[in-house]
């Protein structure tokens, strides 16, 4: 077309009154180019853009999503499709190391490459082009890295208490309650800054140069970027409610903003190294991994908790979660509030060192290690016990780290079934005090959605009729693995964002209080109440050295 309309103009020709001559005629050429080319380029783009479409809709038809849980006594591995459907799971145990009381430790390194052998497996099985992962794990813990992102020792789990008398100090130099308002969290060994303090203090290497979460170390293997995300950072005393360092406990421990990874939203992928997706044998796939983050929070996404329900996560621990809107601080200093993995979203939490870990003790001390609670019940009936279940102190809500677990009760008509059931109780019976606290803060708490290894259904109708609230219990009980696996979907694009993902989850079983049986435990709980706050209400002394 362009062409034959510059063929006509070789000589002065006639538009009605205006003559056209050929001196113009460079101009017109040159208008005409630009037109041809911008024409061109319109096309072009379009084709380009529908292309990129189509492929785009071919990949996700041929995506999956992937959960990576890193726990404290076993690594999860779950591939679901778009739906929530799971299509591959695999498990691997990690060994958690001992060397003191208290002291709770794992070989960085072994636990990296059970993750590899697991995505191996994963790879070997599941023939899809796209598979988008992300990450889940226990927090708060410390791992310490070298320059080169090696690590430097063991890492320090979550529930080791190895820093009574640094956290002891940051309390006193900074403040309990100053520290609690700048981050949401109380002063507490568990949490990473204390941590951080006892390896400088105790155990000082030259070669330390960053001090991350677990987690990070696993994504920086994966991906090779350093980075962590914001619910994993906000839940270390080293980060503040309004989005920044907490530049006085940096100040305290001598360390600068360098000496951390830097914080990206749960739901950016990164691509799989070329090195790594050789040795698993995914090298022509499209594999992306998303920060992830705390298990706990994966899990409150992962049960469809973005809004209104209160998370329970029972695994080794008990954690209750609530996603608000903006960060809480309770005048009581009860819970916790930190970032969920959910962009713009809080949590509000309260968690028990030993939930399930209790539960499985109880298991133990009745003969049957690693049974299943359910072949010791014969009724729902209460058990005639009281069970303190804080064998490794408490923390949500009073924060006593120097309490212990305690049995009141026993009887020469005591059973197995009577022990084993009460330990369940003990947990269900924590759990009406946290959510009766949350009720005093303004929430209105309808319902629960039961996940994790503890999320039976007796156990469930057990808690009903305690607390008094309807249970809730999704289909996928693994709740973390699913919420990260979430998170890369959004991050990738499969899902429009947090809200249609959660779309995915379905609820398998509801269980509502049974109110004969819920009046029966109000005695239970009136007893407990008074039981906790005897033995809490003084360091007894009663430790592992006068054992």
């Amino acid at each position: 077309m362009f062409e034959q309309l510059t063929d006509r103009i070789k000589s002065p020709f006639d538009l009605g009154d205006v003559k056209v001559h050929p001196v113009d005629r460079a101009v017109i050429d040159t208008h005409i180019s630009k037109s041809s080319t911008m024409i061109n380029q319109f096309y072009s783009e379009s084709f380009l853009r529908f292309f990129r479409f189509v492929e785009m809709v071919i990949l996700l038809s041929d995506s999956i999503v992937v959960g990576v849980d890193i726990g404290t006594s076993s690594i999860k591995v779950e591939a679901f499709d778009k739906t929530g459907t799971r299509l591959w799971s695999g498990r691997e145990p990690l060994e958690v190391e001992s060397p003191r009381d208290g002291w709770f430790e794992q070989d960085l390194r072994a636990v990296y490459w059970k993750v590899e052998g697991l995505l191996r497996e994963l790879f070997r099985s599941v023939p899809a082009r796209v598979v988008l992962m992300g990450l889940s794990s226990t927090s708060p813990g410390l791992a310490v890295l070298d320059s080169r992102g090696e690590p430097v020792g063991k890492s320090i789990l979550w529930m080791d208490r190895r820093a009574v008398e640094e956290a002891r100090e940051i309390e006193q130099r900074l403040g309990l309650e100053h520290v609690y308002r700048r981050t949401g969290l109380r002063v507490d060994p568990i949490f990473t800054a204390a941590k951080i303090l006892w390896f400088l203090r105790n155990s000082p290497r030259p070669e330390a140069r960053f001090f991350v979460q677990p987690k990070d170390y696993v994504f920086h293997m994966l991906t090779g970027e350093r980075l962590t995300d914001y619910s994993s950072l906000s839940e270390t005393l080293l980060y503040t409610l309004d989005g920044a360092w907490f530049a006085e406990m940096l100040d305290l421990l001598g360390l600068g903003e360098d000496s951390f990874f830097a914080p990206e939203e749960s739901t950016r992928v990164y691509p799989l190294r070329g090195d790594v997706a050789e040795r698993l044998g995914a090298t022509g796939r499209e594999v992306y991994v998303a920060l992830g983050g705390v298990d706990s929070a994966c899990a409150a996404l992962g049960s469809g908790g973005v809004e209104s329900s209160v998370v329970d996560t029972t695994g080794t621990s008990a954690c209750l979660d609530l996603a608000t809107e903006r960060p809480v601080v309770d005048q009581l200093m009860r819970f916790e509030s930190y970032r969920h993995v959910a962009p713009g979203r809080y949590l509000l939490e309260a968690c028990t060192p030993t939930g399930g870990e209790a539960l499985r003790k109880a298991l133990e001390l009745v003969g049957d290690p690693g049974g299943s609670p359910d072949a010791h019940l014969d009724s729902l009936e209460p058990s005639g016990l009281l069970v303190l279940p804080f064998l490794s102190g408490s923390r949500s809500p009073d924060w006593r780290p120097w309490l212990r677990g305690a049995v009141y009760g026993l009887s020469l008509a005591t059973r197995r079934s009577d022990l084993v059931k009460a330990f369940m109780e003990g947990v269900a019976l924590w759990e009406r005090a946290v959510l009766e606290s949350m009720e005093e803060l303004g929430f209105r708490v309808g319902e629960v959605r039961a996940v994790g290894g503890g999320a039976t259904l007796n156990w469930a109708r057990i808690k009903a009729n305690i607390t008094g609230r309807r249970f809730a219990i999704p289909a996928e009980r693994e709740a973390s693995a699913l919420g990260a696996a979430l998170l890369a979907g959004v991050g990738y694009g499969v899902y429009r964002g947090v809200e249609e993902a959660v779309g995915v989850v379905r609820v398998e079983s509801v269980v509502e209080p049974d109110e004969g049986v819920r009046a029966r435990y109000e005695r239970v709980y009136s007893a407990f109440r008074a039981l906790w706050e005897m033995l809490g209400s003084a360091e007894l002394g009663l430790d592992h050295d006068l054992h």
